[in-house]
């Protein structure tokens, strides 16, 4: 069954191929004002805030006074409507005092830092989302949810807007919680128009019909960065293992070669971001003993195949998703870099991560910031660790990972120390010995066969 799945899988994915030789499929030009100077800049990754406009609803008490007061006033209104409540600690999603004050400590190390571009990897809101919304939604509300999702995704953009110079763009991708048709899903036609209708604020004037095209279809973009690089956004919602949509992805897939064919015939480099990683989850496979995907098996080959086809000109994968640090290897040439959660949920110290992109879109490092939470009123953003300092010459990346130690070096030590953003009351699979094989063999390995391959030789 699986092979059959497969091999239908592959000969749509070789008619795509060809197909994308004959259209544009919305893809846009190099126009309007670029974010990248000749100079290279400093670029922030920000992923996983998950924001919780629910924080101060109470099971039992339903319908929510407060969520019926922000559904019914402007999102530009909302900052006074929440109380001076506490910031959130660990295990707790993202509230609005967490989320203020992070952004104004933040906003204070972007500006020292030059930072003129901002990259979002996803799930901007909390999880559960719609769940919550449909519990604590007054009755003559209940059929708002997709305004009302739309709303709260846009309310947390515009706060990291205001907090930097006007000029800043913010590119951001879907992760599987934003939305409005339930986790990982594929979200409502009305849901993308509006996001995308805001994003659209920060494309240059030749990419903005090219953007709203694409964006409004499927939740993907490409954007032109400068005359050098091309930005492509991914939404790994339909290739997910957890709600595959194979129609949704393969209509992505086509249009994503396309955008990788529009860049090279343009003599642009690439840069990719996504929210769900290529892989498999780690963190499951080591609680289970189980290999376990986080995209699917059979509907990421296409784009796998795509990323080694164009290999020569992807400088970098950017993704999000598991809530810490992370490296993998899409391929022996692409390194996917992984952004440690701005929010706290799953038990990590929140943060996030300045980068260096150079002006081709060349990776040169990274220093990564995170606080601990605890006193549990204040949010200390301070240096974590350097990309150069840890592992080594930025450049040399993929020869790194590809090389990555089993044990008894300081890299190894150094990317478990770090995996959780420093110490945390969590208990961590990645500090158990018999449990590292796990997240040494996510590191390497992308595939499902590959992957158990490796696990098994320790």
């Amino acid at each position: 069954m699986i092979m059959n799945r497969c091999c239908k899988f592959i000969r749509i994915w070789l008619c795509i191929s060809v197909c994308t030789l004959l259209i544009s499929c919305g893809v846009g030009n190099s126009g309007g004002a670029y974010s990248i100077p000749d100079a290279g800049q400093n670029v922030l990754l920000l992923s996983d805030i998950h924001f919780n406009p629910y924080a101060e609803c109470s099971k039992g008490i339903e319908p929510c006074s407060s969520l019926q007061t922000l559904i019914e006033t402007p999102a530009e209104q909302w900052p006074v409507l929440f109380s001076a409540e506490s910031i959130n600690t660990y295990g707790e999603e993202t509230n609005n005092a967490f989320l203020m004050q992070g952004l104004d400590n933040l906003a204070v190390i972007t500006l020292a830092n030059k930072v003129k571009t901002v990259l979002i990897t996803g799930d901007v809101l909390t999880h559960n989302f719609d769940r919550n919304y449909r519990t604590f939604a007054p009755s003559e509300y209940k059929e708002q949810l997709t305004e009302f999702s739309a709303k709260t995704l846009l309310y947390v953009l515009q706060q990291v807007h205001k907090r930097l110079p006007a000029d800043t763009k913010i590119y951001f991708v879907l992760g599987n919680n934003d939305n409005d048709s339930g986790n990982y899903a594929m979200q409502s036609k009305v849901f993308l128009n509006t996001v995308g209708r805001y994003l659209s604020g920060f494309i240059g004037d030749n990419d903005k019909a090219g953007f709203m095209e694409s964006f409004s279809k499927g939740g993907y973009a490409s954007i032109s960065l400068s005359d050098k690089i091309q930005l492509i956004g991914i939404n790994t919602n339909p290739i997910s293992f957890s709600r595959p949509n194979e129609s949704a992805s393969m209509e992505q897939l086509a249009w994503f070669e396309s955008a990788l064919l529009n860049a090279k015939n343009n003599n642009k480099k690439v840069i990719i971001f996504q929210h769900i990683p290529y892989g498999l989850d780690t963190f499951y496979s080591a609680a289970e003993d189980k290999v376990y995907p986080v995209l699917d098996s059979d509907l990421q080959i296409g784009y796998l195949a795509l990323l080694k086809q164009y290999a020569p000109i992807i400088t970098a994968i950017y993704a999000g998703h598991n809530h810490r640090e992370f490296f993998s290897l899409p391929n022996a040439s692409i390194p996917l870099i992984g952004t440690i959660a701005f929010n706290s949920y799953f038990g990590n110290n929140p943060g996030f991560k300045i980068a260096d992109i150079l002006s081709d879109g060349t990776f040169n490092g990274y220093t990564t910031y995170y606080s601990t939470l605890g006193n549990g009123s204040t949010l200390a953003w301070a240096p974590l660790y350097d990309y150069q300092t840890v592992y080594g010459n930025p450049a040399e990346i993929t020869t790194t990972l590809n090389n990555f130690p089993y044990s008894s070096n300081i890299q190894e030590t150094n990317y478990r120390r770090y995996y959780t953003g420093g110490d945390t009351p969590s208990r961590e699979y990645i500090n158990d010995d018999t449990k590292w094989k796990y997240f040494y063999c996510g590191i390497k390995y992308v595939e499902s066969a590959l992957y158990q391959q490796c696990v098994n030789q320790y």
